[in-house]
């Protein structure tokens, strides 16, 4: 694909069936091929934003993190923290979709009694209803919009922790999409990830449901999940700040086609007889 012409982007070349299907993707889940790609009627290898970004994006730290702890030791702990994140994200669904949570049956069979895990996830999830306390004390009515959402345009695609309508003491309402982490830290990537998601659900919108549903901005909450009472967030609506975000999301997306453009191409070279060493 190489470099793209991102004002063109609702009239690339797709073949019309994938269309039909882009036409329903607000209202219908997404088929998934695989972890890191989807797939419609036969049409593959879209990336997940997740995917783009592991490739795209610097890793020398975890790298070096990796390489003093061991492998198996590294992981063990990646799996851990993959593991604590999915059931809070899980209670966190079934909370705003109104149903009562419990840890212990989310985690039967992931977190094979492990109370130490257990208790990070109770953690997080308390911190996340703390959260909640916190925004209706200042006055924040909050409507789900939709929650664990997955979402695609034509270049990448992605699920959604969580889509969420602000309406504030003035009855000022905005739209956010939101990402929940359980991660020590808050990594510039995570706002890489949630401005591509931006980006996918307003495009979406725009071509199909004519701006109807346009998300304001995009929000960050850090759930800890070793000390209750403990997180940090942020909600971004500023259109300069968005503005620098969707073009250092695009650039990142743009890296990343000509990146496999070039593999592809270096694929076709060594394939070819001629160009083997004999």
């Amino acid at each position: 694909m190489g470099n793209i012409d991102w004002n063109k982007l609702g009239k690339l070349n797709v073949p019309m069936d994938f269309v039909k299907v882009l036409e329903n993707n607000i209202k219908n889940n997404p088929t998934r091929y695989g972890y890191d790609h989807y797939s419609y009627n036969g049409i593959g290898g879209i990336p997940r934003v997740s995917e783009i970004i592991k490739v795209a994006c610097d890793s020398n730290n975890l790298i070096e993190w990796a390489a003093k702890v061991g492998l198996k030791k590294y992981e063990m702990y990646r799996d851990d923290a993959l593991d604590v994140g999915s059931i809070t994200h899980k209670a966190i669904e079934e909370h705003l979709n109104g149903n009562k949570v419990n840890i212990e049956d989310l985690a039967y069979g992931v977190l094979v009694d492990d109370i130490k895990l257990i208790n990070q996830v109770k953690t997080s999830f308390g911190n996340f209803l703390h959260w909640e306390r916190l925004m209706k004390e200042n006055g924040y009515n909050i409507i789900t919009i939709a929650s664990e959402k997955e979402i695609l345009c034509p270049l990448f695609g992605g699920t959604i922790d969580w889509i969420v309508e602000l309406i504030d003491v003035n009855n000022l309402s905005k739209k956010f999409i939101v990402d929940f982490k359980t991660s020590k830290s808050i990594s510039s990537n995570y706002l890489l990830q949630t401005a591509a998601y931006r980006m996918a659900w307003n495009w979406n919108d725009y071509y199909f449901n004519s701006g109807n549903n346009f998300i304001n901005g995009i929000g960050i909450i850090r759930l800890d999940k070793y000390t209750p009472n403990t997180l940090n967030y942020f909600f971004i609506d500023d259109y300069d700040i968005l503005a620098r975000l969707e073009y250092d999301t695009k650039s990142m997306i743009n890296w990343y086609y000509c990146y496999k453009d070039s593999i592809s191409a270096l694929k076709m070279i060594n394939a070819r007889s001629d160009f083997k060493n004999e």
